[in-house]
């Protein structure tokens, strides 16, 4: 399952509570495409029958203080080719040693930091013993873009209609050979965490109580014994709707421990505090040598990463008798 960015949950939380800059906005959109590009390339990749045992997902590396994020990593053969995912619009040129959009020329080097990726990870598999070539593949997911790249580069550059063919040239490894994934992992950090802090005055402005999964209304809902009704006619099981706005909150205070008064004056006085205080004992651990919950920062999705068909097993339970 691959993870929004927390940076990008961070800003998403504040969006749909109007918590946003205009600047702030324009960013959450930028990267709330970067993130739709990298699903679209995975829903390529399983379309096209990448294996499990030759992809790794988003993941975080540091050798030597040095820190890398990649998209994905694909093996066939010999070669792990690292793969980052643009899904930018607009007519890219790559000449001179430098790219230029629409004709502008950009400050940064879009192949920079897959370079600097392809050096740390060939770093690591020699360190390692593993004899596999790295080679980087930048991606452009976005099909209102065009990309001309005149000069000789080591990397693959391809466009959304060059991928499919890409893909399907792949080698499928019919041995599982994962000892480049174990010996990737050993140097896996965990992805950043946003440096943003929601400060008091900000918190004070954000809109309260059980946002709708379908209107994205805050209005009161109406309250069943195991599910709440939105006025547009959404329903969703009672405990996920406060468990996944408790989330909204942890994401927007992440840098806070979990205090029952707060949490339930942010989900709303309508909602019962008992029941609300349950939801915290159950889906939360004490933080040590305090009264206040573990904050881990990220939306309920994420909560349960390592068990999906969680959330989707309270389905069941709008339909229970009220």
């Amino acid at each position: 399952m691959r993870q929004k960015s927390h940076h990008l949950q961070y800003l998403e939380a504040l969006h749909f509570r109007n918590g946003l800059t205009l600047e702030e906005e324009k960013e959450y959109q930028k990267l709330l495409q970067g993130c739709q590009g990298e699903v679209d390339f995975d829903k390529l990749c399983q379309f096209f029958s990448i294996s499990k045992e030759q992809m790794l997902d988003d993941i975080t590396l540091s050798l030597f203080k040095n820190v890398t994020q990649i998209d994905k990593i694909i093996i066939s053969g010999n070669v792990l080719y690292l793969i980052d995912v643009k899904n930018y619009q607009g007519n890219y040129r790559y000449e001179r040693q430098r790219w230029t959009l629409n004709g502008n020329i950009l400050s940064n080097n879009i192949f920079e930091q897959l370079r600097r990726a392809v050096r740390i990870v060939q770093q690591i598999l020699n360190q390692s013993g593993i004899q596999l070539s790295v080679k980087g593949v930048l991606v452009f997911m976005n099909p209102n873009s065009k990309i001309d790249i005149i000069d000789s580069v080591d990397e693959i550059v391809l466009d959304v209609s060059q991928i499919p063919q890409w893909l399907m040239s792949l080698q499928p490894q019919f041995i599982k050979t994962t000892s480049w994934q174990s010996a990737l992992k050993k140097y896996q950090i965990p992805n950043y965490r946003t440096s943003l802090i929601t400060s008091p005055k900000l918190f004070s402005k954000l809109i309260r109580g059980v946002r709708c999964i379908n209107c994205g209304s805050f209005v009161t809902k109406k309250q069943y014994r195991f599910s709440l009704e939105c006025p547009c006619g959404q329903r969703e099981a009672k405990e996920i709707a406060i468990l996944r706005t408790v989330c909204e909150y942890s994401v927007i205070r992440h840098d806070k421990l979990l205090k029952k008064k707060d949490v339930c004056q942010f989900v709303g006085k309508e909602y019962n505090s008992h029941y609300i205080r349950e939801i915290l004992k159950k889906y939360f651990r004490l933080a040590k040598d305090s009264k206040f919950y573990e904050n881990k920062g990220v939306c309920i999705d994420y909560l349960f990463k390592d068990n999906p068909e969680y959330i989707s097993s309270f389905k069941e339970r709008i339909y229970w008798k009220q």
